[in-house]
């Protein structure tokens, strides 16, 4: 998730700070990155521009300790500055990697960074075609890792036919079936190539909603 809803002026102090968005008690840890007193200092500077800074935020529901450990978790660091800053000397950046202590234990690592390189200023691509590369770093992650979470809804889909009939349900699972595979081969797109391909194998439809 890209942290948009976090204020710009009270960004580091919420990401360094013990206390979650819902009020709970969870501590915070930096695990990387540059010198804080240097970005807490350059961060004046870089709120003269529109966007002063950005927050990437990894979220897995098991704790670290069960998805790898502190190998993960370099892994997954090196990933993202790959990702954000491709191609780019990372030593020209101001950032930080902050781990937070979440009550659950799920394991949460944010990624923080002033939009500056070289003390000018420098904004992530963040373009729909850009937000892609940090989709697709997700999934590459869960594909590598296979103690990672599962990441689609696929079982959250499934579970909601159980209230089906047996022709409901016979008609989901095909949806399903077809939506996973059409989008994995790319032929699935928006709804109607979807509603195009049960027409073609004569599936009925007896209802179509706006969802």
């Amino acid at each position: 998730m890209i942290g948009k809803r976090i204020s710009p002026d009270k960004d580091l102090e919420y990401l360094l700070g013990n206390t979650d968005l819902k009020g709970r008690d969870r501590t915070s840890e930096v695990v990387g990155g540059g010198n804080l007193r240097v970005i807490m200092h350059m961060r004046k500077y870089a709120r003269r521009y529109k966007e002063p800074s950005l927050t990437y935020v990894y979220r897995e529901k098991r704790p670290l300790s069960e998805i790898g450990g502190i190998e993960f978790e370099e892994h997954l660091k090196e990933c993202i500055l790959e990702t954000f800053f491709p191609g780019f000397d990372h030593e020209d950046f101001y950032y930080l990697f902050i781990r937070h202590h979440n009550p659950d234990r799920s394991y949460e690592l944010n990624f923080y960074t002033l939009c500056m390189a070289n003390n000018r200023q420098f904004t992530p691509y963040l373009h729909r075609r850009g937000i892609k590369a940090h989709k697709l770093m997700g999934k590459m992650l869960h594909q590598e890792n296979p103690k990672l979470s599962d990441p689609s809804n696929k079982k959250k889909l499934l579970s909601a036919s159980a209230r089906l009939g047996e022709k409901g349900k016979e008609l989901y699972y095909e949806v399903c079936r077809l939506s996973f595979d059409g989008i994995e081969e790319g032929i699935v797109r928006t709804r109607d190539n979807l509603f195009g391909i049960l027409k073609r194998e004569e599936r009925e439809i007896p209802r179509q909603v706006k969802d």
